[in-house]
């Protein structure tokens, strides 16, 4: 169990970075949506992408109040219900990043395989996929929470494991479908179009690659209790720096956009100049 310097250390680390997750992507969100040139049809899912982000970083609060409690820095207020509805968020939009980034990947396959198709898809389809997207990881959060009430504690955690590892397989499906279809494909005729959108989907492919590394850690230490069949409840170095990449995760989009899409930084540039 952490000291209370340490537990102070590591709450005060969670609260930076729920404070910079919730700002980066309130001005990601800004930032596409005034932008003309950046409001096309594939970056709805970024901007969906983003407001997931920025409520993973609302919700990572409840992170830093139940550290406290179990430092005992101060007492659990919270009743039975106001736990369960904030842990299910937590999971909720913690899990909704991860299928979001799959389901980028798809459609940066179809954008890849199906060029001409993919200009004429209506917004109804990216609204359909986002809803979408919302209700599976509400349906795996709230059972992975309800479960543990019937099951073990691990039974639970297999469950979230699972949906992790789905999207883990569609994400490296997809890539490897498109990565394949670059190098073997014909030449596309509207050179400059199809340029754009390989930029576009490069940039997707380092935020897709960022994102599996800060939950790697996570998924391998699920690995681990599922083997070893040994839970811990109480908080530790490693266990604080395991969540706080998994919030990170949230937090480095924005900076890759930044880096690689040069429209998106002279707006945010001008935001603040």
């Amino acid at each position: 169990m952490l000291s209370s310097h340490e537990c102070i250390a590591w709450t005060t680390v969670h609260i930076i970075g729920c404070v910079a997750i919730v700002t980066l992507n309130i001005i990601t969100i800004i930032v596409f949506t005034k932008n003309y040139s950046l409001r096309k049809r594939s970056i709805y899912l970024l901007v969906n992408l983003a407001v997931v982000d920025m409520l993973v970083g609302l919700v990572g609060t409840f992170t830093v109040y139940e550290l406290g409690t179990y430092c005992k820095l101060w007492e659990n207020s919270l009743g039975l219900l106001e736990d369960y509805f904030l842990r299910v968020l937590r999971l909720l939009y913690s899990i909704s990043s991860l299928v979001n980034i799959a389901l980028i990947s798809v459609e940066r396959l179809h954008a890849t395989a199906r060029p001409f198709r993919h200009r004429f898809l209506k917004r109804r389809s990216y609204l359909i996929a986002i809803v979408s997207s919302y209700l599976i990881s509400a349906l795996f959060s709230i059972t992975s929470l309800v479960i543990p009430r019937i099951y073990p504690f691990e039974k639970s955690h297999n469950v979230a494991t699972s949906l992790i590892s789905i999207c883990i397989v569609i994400i490296v499906f997809s890539y490897s479908l498109i990565f394949i279809k670059v190098k073997c494909g014909s030449q596309p005729r509207h050179r400059t179009a199809a340029g754009m959108e390989g930029r576009l989907t490069v940039t997707l492919l380092i935020v897709t690659v960022v994102s599996l590394m800060m939950w790697l850690p996570f998924i391998v230490q699920s690995f681990l209790w599922y083997i070893t069949k040994i839970f811990s409840t109480y908080p530790s170095h490693l266990t604080c720096f395991i969540i706080f990449l998994v919030g990170a995760n949230s937090l480095v989009n924005p900076l890759l956009y930044a880096i690689r899409i040069p429209e998106f930084r002279r707006t945010a540039k001008a935001m603040f100049c």
